[in-house]
Order: C-alpha cells, then sequence, then structure tokens
C-alpha cells in the first residue's frame, strides 16, 4: 500500500478505520483478581448503559464463608520430627441457624502412613435474617476457634495465621466481587452481544454490535489493572470466509447438543417437565437468533446449520407432544 494512498490518509486523520470497511471486532480480555465493589460494578454499567441483567448475582455470606473455609483444605507444611501435615475441611452441621465446619489436621510420616487425624479448628457460620427470602446484611455471623490440644507448638502460630486469612478472604468474596466472578460477567455480555469464540478466550463480535461493545470496553477498563482489547477486522474475504465458517460450526455444535440434551430428557425421566421443556425451547431460540442475525449481516446461506436446525425442531416438537400427553399424574 502507497503511503500516500486514499485508505492511509483516512486512517491517519481518522485515527482508524473506515467503519464501512470493518466487518467486526476480535475481541480479547484481561481480568485481575484485585477486588471489585458489586456497588461500583453496578453503577458503572448504569453510567454507560449496559444490560444490568448481566450483572452477577448478589453475594450469599453462606457462599462466601464456605469459599474462604475451603482455601484451607489441602495445605501442607513440614512438622519438626520431619512428618507432614495436612489441613483438611469438612462439613459437620448444616441446619436452619447455623453451619458447622472443622479443620482437621492429618499427619503421615515418609512413607505416606497416617500418623494422626485431629481437629484443630472449629468454623461456625450463623445464618443471617432475611426479610421477604433477602438477606439482611450484617446479621450473619462467624465464629472461628483453634483447638490447641493435638496442636503441637511449632504449629499454633501456624493455626493462628490460618484463621486469620480465612477471615480476610471471607470478607474479601462478601463485600467484593473477584477475578472469576468478574470474567463471567463479560464472557456473558459477549454472549449477549452474539459474539461468536473463534479460539479460547478470542471472540469476534459483528460491527452492528461495535456501539454497545465500546460502552463495555470503557467500563472494564473502568476496574483495577483490567482491559478489553478490540482489534478490527477488515472485510476482506478470507476474514469473512473465516467469521462464517465459525458461525456455521458453532451453531451446528449447539444445534446438536440440544438434540443430545432433548433425548437425555426423552430417556431419563418419568415424567416430561414444562420447566425442562423451556429451558431447552429458550436454548433453541438463543441459537435461532444468532443464526438469524449473522445470517442477515454475514449474507450467507443457512445451508450447513439448516438440517440442524430442522433436526432440533423436530426433537422439541416431539417432546413437547410427549409432555402434554404424558399419563396422567405428569406436570402438563
Amino acid at each position: 500500500m502507497s503511503t500516500n494512498s486514499e485508505f492511509r490518509n483516512y486512517i491517519d486523520k481518522m485515527g482508524e478505520l473506515p467503519p464501512d470497511t470493518v466487518l467486526g471486532m476480535i475481541v480479547m480480555f484481561t481480568i485481575t483478581d484485585a477486588p471489585v465493589a458489586a456497588k461500583d460494578l453496578s453503577d458503572l454499567f448504569d453510567a454507560h448503559n449496559l444490560n444490568t441483567a448481566y450483572l452477577p448475582p448478589e453475594i450469599k455470606p453462606v457462599d462466601a464463608w464456605k469459599k474462604a473455609t475451603t482455601e484451607a483444605d489441602g495445605v501442607t507444611y513440614p512438622l519438626a520430627d520431619g512428618t507432614v501435615a495436612t489441613i483438611l475441611t469438612r462439613n459437620v452441621t448444616s441446619n436452619g441457624a447455623y453451619l458447622t465446619r472443622h479443620l482437621m489436621r492429618e499427619i503421615r510420616d515418609s512413607k505416606a502412613q497416617r500418623l494422626g487425624y485431629d481437629r484443630v479448628a472449629d468454623c461456625v457460620f450463623y445464618r443471617p435474617s432475611t426479610n421477604q427470602g433477602k438477606v439482611i446484611r450484617g446479621t450473619e455471623r462467624v465464629r472461628l476457634t483453634i483447638d490447641t490440644e493435638f496442636l503441637r507448638p511449632e504449629e499454633r502460630q501456624r493455626m493462628t495465621d490460618m484463621l486469620n486469612g480465612i477471615t480476610g478472604a471471607y470478607n474479601r468474596y462478601y463485600n467484593f466481587l473477584d477475578g472469576q466472578k468478574i470474567r463471567a460477567v463479560v464472557r456473558n455480555y459477549l454472549g449477549y452481544l452474539n459474539a461468536l469464540e473463534i479460539k479460547g478466550g478470542v471472540y469476534f463480535v459483528h460491527s452492528n454490535r461495535v456501539d454497545e461493545l465500546l460502552r463495555l470496553q470503557t467500563v472494564v477498563a473502568s476496574l483495577p489493572g483490567c482491559h478489553l482489547d478490540l482489534i478490527p477486522l477488515v472485510d476482506l474475504p478470507q476474514a469473512r470466509t473465516m467469521i462464517v465458517e465459525t458461525f456455521q460450526r458453532e451453531a451446528v455444535e449447539a444445534l446438536n447438543t440440544i438434540v443430545k440434551d432433548i433425548a437425555h430428557v426423552r430417556g431419563s425421566r418419568k415424567t416430561i417437565t414444562a420447566e425442562a421443556y423451556a429451558k431447552l425451547q429458550a436454548q433453541y431460540t438463543d441459537v435461532m437468533n444468532q443464526a438469524v442475525e449473522y445470517t442477515r449481516t454475514l449474507a450467507v446461506s443457512q445451508d450447513l446449520t439448516g438440517a440442524a436446525a430442522d433436526l432440533a425442531l423436530d426433537a422439541l416438537t416431539e417432546l413437547k407432544f410427549e409432555m402434554l400427553n404424558q399419563p396422567t399424574g405428569g406436570t402438563p
């Protein structure tokens, strides 16, 4: 390309490709594990007019406590006599008032023979009060107590540090979103934008969704150390072919999965529930909505996906017929 070409001059002047030459964006993202307050993310969604249905669900304190105490499971450390201790998290009690977990310390020698198995900490979560099914924050309590009876002197500080770590992790998981949840938000939102996953972690979003994608990019960039990278894909024949083939492959795989799921429902349930049918119907509708969009925007035929779509629709129709005509006692 000549450095004085009209195309190059446009890019130099505008800083981007002409809109009618861009097929869409190649998307990659990096999310750190820096904590993000749920309200901060919600406020960002509101400020940039993003769909709040894709925000993560409210954090439940019991889930934060389970995650924090589970982190101790499998921790190993050497003892002064050459043996090795392993901490194991064990469920003990779960009822409407509280949940109890014990941290057990297992000692094994160099031949992996167990020499001891004793409780070293008691971890209790007292369930919060609720109002019309909604948790009242601040009414939950946790209690972590060291059981020193079987601990050796060199273990006591280690156990104190471990319980302090669990407390810190619980507070972090309860009050903040971690990287895993933020990644899920970004992946789900890309799905909402009808993104195609070209390969693991690399997506394509068509140009007709770019305005919203740019707003999502701004939100992600507002989070500590996070970024959403967008690379314009020029509408060249080779690029279009690659996207079309990816779309068709994903659509066929998704439709075939629906057919398999329907067969599983029909083969494993004595009663076909309305909920099971509705879930499969929703999956089919999602795939077909994406297929319609890409068929229209990429100007491709549905020849490769049509047969798979027909099979899935036939299977859904048969499932619905069975559901409506199953013996008395079934769910209509």
